[in-house]
């Protein structure tokens, strides 16, 4: 039950991530947008790598 309950505050903790992201990305102009090279379209899809990647390097780190 305890892992059942982990994985479900992880897998919350990753959507208000990802939902704060797309908000921020949302946020910037299309041209800013470009600057960064970011397509309006793939906002979603570069907020769930950016999680996840922070997601990898945090987890990393816990076995140091």
């Amino acid at each position: 039950m305890s892992n059942m309950i982990k994985t479900l505050k992880e897998t919350l903790r990753r959507r208000r991530n990802i939902n704060a992201t797309v908000a921020e990305l949302h946020r910037l102009s299309d041209a800013e947008l470009k600057d960064i090279g970011i397509p309006r379209g793939n906002i979603e899809q570069v907020a769930r790598g950016i999680v996840d990647i922070h997601r990898t390097v945090r987890d990393s780190k816990k076995g140091e």
